[in-house]
């Protein structure tokens, strides 16, 4: 079954997310890129009010804008997801390791979630099928599938069905949970569905006006019954492989 995964940029907006049942609420600034991070009075504010309530999820930006030598991440409690790109990788021979070292740099706890990006071509990213084999060999929580340059089109833009579903068998066989992102619209989500990724992820299609603009709640409400009707998803398949 597939779940609903929410980006959200303030405490107000993360009320409504988890007022129309959303799986997975994330933080992220999206003014300031794909994996815009926010603000860490923002996390913390989110954090509390997620607590017990919704699994969160935070994006920390991109690896190439990190030290050399990750210190742990200051994240707070409640924390279960954090996601890092890979824009500007390709051809790097040290990406690895030192994703890897993020990764164990994280507060414990805190899972990492690899991202890859569907427009490999414009981040200057590794191709999905050599982070599929380093999110595997590192423990990553789970994969998601974005889009690093909004404005170049959506997932479906970039990879056609064919694509995905093999993609996705290929992660099935690792026993990867995937999370499908990328500017999708309600029926691109509805196209997808029927592959069933562990979450499907929105931002822009849950707000008013695109994805910088507020969220909107009648949309939220959409979104999760569109997506809910196919099942809703469980969590322990994803966290079962880190304990």
């Amino acid at each position: 079954m597939t779940g609903l995964l929410v980006s959200v940029r303030s405490a107000e907006e993360a009320r409504l997310a988890i007022d129309a049942g959303v799986d997975v609420l994330d933080v992220k600034e999206p003014a300031r890129g794909s994996l815009g991070t926010a603000d860490r009075t923002t996390i913390a504010e989110i954090a509390a009010l997620a607590a017990d309530r919704v699994p969160l999820s935070v994006a920390l930006g991109e690896l190439v804008a990190l030290a050399d030598e990750p210190d742990r991440a200051d994240l707070p409690p409640g924390v279960r997801y954090a996601k890092l790109g890979l824009s500007q990788c390709a051809g790097r021979s040290d990406w690895t390791q030192r994703w890897a070292a993020w990764a164990a740099a994280l507060p414990a706890g805190v899972l990492p979630v690899a991202v890859a990006y569907a427009d490999d071509h414009l981040a200057a990213s590794p191709p999905e099928t050599e982070f599929l084999a380093m999110a595997a060999r590192y423990g990553a929580a789970a994969m998601l599938i974005d889009t690093f340059d909004k404005q170049a089109g959506n997932l479906l833009t970039h990879w056609n069905a064919t694509r995905l579903e093999r993609f996705l068998a290929a992660a099935r066989q690792v026993h990867m949970p995937v999370v499908l992102a990328g500017s999708l619209t309600l029926p691109q989500i509805e196209r997808l569905l029927p592959l069933k990724p562990w979450l499907v992820a929105v931002r822009g299609a849950a707000c008013q006006a695109g994805r910088e603009s507020p969220l909107d709640p009648a949309r939220l409400r959409q979104l999760v019954q569109a997506v809910h009707q196919h099942g809703i998803a469980s969590e322990p398949a994803t966290t079962a492989r880190h304990q």
